[in-house]
């Protein structure tokens, strides 16, 4: 991923065919049309690739979720 995030356009192509059947499955959960929720998924995978610069995660980013900052695996309390 980090080459991706440096420019490499083989390699960001290589991520998209990678997660290609993650972003058609996910596409069939959003309230949109589907070709339009593909193509927000693979906007938003894109901006988070070029938002890395290729430089290793800073202190404390690691394995958190891009848009809330929210680590991964957190119990949510809904009561």
């Amino acid at each position: 991923m980090w080459a991706a995030g440096r420019g490499d356009h083989n390699a960001t192509l290589r991520i998209l065919a990678m997660l290609e059947a993650d972003i058609e499955r996910l596409s069939r959960f959003m309230r949109m049309p589907r070709e339009e929720a593909r193509q927000a998924l693979t906007l938003e995978l894109l901006e988070l690739i070029r938002s890395r610069s290729g430089a290793d995660a800073p202190s404390g980013q690691s394995g958190r979720c891009a848009e809330t900052g929210a680590a991964y695996g957190s119990s949510i309390n809904l009561g």
